[in-house]
């Protein structure tokens, strides 16, 4: 997959399009992405994505493995802010026809786009007709009687909620990092662990303790993952991701691993003593 930052400087011929903000990569962002390869029809697939200025769910490095596992032949990266002030047709013209060269674009039955979010399906569908493409709406799809959307899982992401959050993504929410040097005081109390470092542009769950499977070297392990400041034992800033991995003891400093959250099991809390922090994560191990 072609990934474009700077879409003035492309043009692609005979391409089917998809276009939304896909800051979660959802079960509904991800059937934009099927039916885009169901509708192109030998075209090339691209998936347009609007990138604003705020903590993202997944990073861009997930979000390439995820569309080069669907196929995705481009992926256009536009930044909002340099879009915002285009009319729907100024948006068609100049970035979908002129640069894209578009024969099919699919898109959600509620996609809105242009300035003041004036544009529309109904938008879409005129525009084709001028410009020479075919228009395939989606509905939205539901879980727990309400839509599936990047809001909702940010907003479940703050009360912790991974289980509903894992069925609306089709998949285990997840960070991907390089095992770090810490303060090696989880070896003092007879669990030693893993640390890792979000990117700061990430968004975190709320801050407690939760069931997650590893990923080390392809192989999966079952874990306990902290994420916080760890108030017992560091009480720092910079928030990190800390697992102790089950039936596991290879030094694996300095490499790349996946932490796949499954759920929460409780918040993040000082303990009175270090001996009330050991007997806790042995009854957080008992849970998994």
């Amino acid at each position: 997959m072609k990934i474009i930052d700077d879409i003035s400087k492309i043009y692609i011929t005979d391409t089917a399009v998809t276009v939304g903000k896909f800051d979660g990569l959802h079960r509904g962002h991800l059937e934009l992405i099927k039916k885009l390869k169901e509708a192109r029809e030998g075209s090339k697939s691209v998936v347009v994505s609007l990138d604003f200025d705020r903590p993202c769910i997944f990073s861009k490095k997930e979000m390439t493995e995820i569309l080069e596992e669907y196929g995705v032949d481009y992926l256009v990266r536009l930044d909002f802010e340099d879009i915002r002030s285009f009319s729907p047709e100024e948006f068609v013209r100049l970035i979908l026809a002129e640069h894209l060269d578009v024969r099919y674009l699919v898109a959600g039955d509620d996609f809105r786009f242009g300035i003041n979010r004036t544009g529309n399906a109904d938008t879409l569908k005129v525009l084709g007709r001028i410009y020479g493409f075919r228009f395939v709406g989606i509905p939205r799809i539901m879980y727990k009687n309400d839509y599936i959307s990047s809001t909702r899982i940010r907003n479940l992401l703050e009360e912790g909620n991974i289980n509903d959050i894992n069925e609306m993504l089709g998949r285990s929410f997840s960070f991907t990092g390089v095992v770090e040097h810490g303060k090696a005081l989880g070896h003092t109390i007879g669990f030693p662990t893993v640390n890792i470092y979000p990117d700061s542009k990430l968004l975190l769950p709320k801050f407690g303790v939760y069931e997650s499977n590893v990923i080390v070297e392809g192989k999966s392990y079952k874990g306990i993952t902290n994420i916080g400041i760890r108030p017992t034992l560091d009480d720092g800033e910079k928030p990190s991701l800390e697992t102790y991995i089950l039936d596991f003891d290879k030094d694996i400093y300095g490499q790349e691993i996946k932490l796949e959250l499954i759920n929460f099991i409780r918040e993040e809390k000082k303990f009175a003593s270090v001996d009330e922090l050991k007997a806790q994560i042995a009854d957080d191990i008992s849970h998994i």
